[in-house]
């Protein structure tokens, strides 16, 4: 749900979907979590965005990549949606989950939503710069 005072990103931003192809799912039974290996582009900074199937489901969160001379790529890895669905559960926030295969012949073309807006109060104003783990990110330099 969308409220006024949260975030949200400018207008002239254009989202870009980068696909790539599940390589190996591993299952880590001590956690209870399988880690997904993909070839989707992850952006710096994309740590924490949605790995998403062709139906448009949550599938994953990104988390890290890796580089290693002996690979000619970089290997990126996701949080399973398994994982991300104890991690809601425990926070008590409920997740759907679906376990059926992506039919990419039924598959919906994807779209983006928009949520119900409901009014709030603003954030409240800082006069000081954050600093140490609250820091904002610097912005970033204009196009050339």
């Amino acid at each position: 749900r969308l409220r006024e005072g949260d975030t949200t990103a400018s207008r002239d931003l254009v989202p870009v979907l980068q696909t790539g192809v599940v390589n190996h799912l591993q299952r880590y039974d001590e956690a209870d979590v399988t880690l997904v290996l993909h070839g989707a582009e992850i952006a710096p900074g994309n740590s924490g965005g949605p790995l998403v199937d062709y139906c448009g489901r949550v599938v994953g969160v990104n988390t890290f990549g890796r580089t290693d001379d002996r690979l000619p790529v970089t290997a990126r890895y996701a949080l399973g949606a398994d994982g991300l669905a104890a991690f809601l559960a425990a926070s008590g926030v409920a997740a759907a989950l679906d376990s059926r295969a992506c039919d990419l012949q039924a598959a919906p073309r994807p779209t983006v939503a928009a949520a119900e807006v409901e009014p709030a109060a603003p954030a409240p104003a800082r006069s000081a710069p954050r600093s140490g783990r609250d820091a904002r990110p610097a912005a970033p330099a204009p196009a050339r």
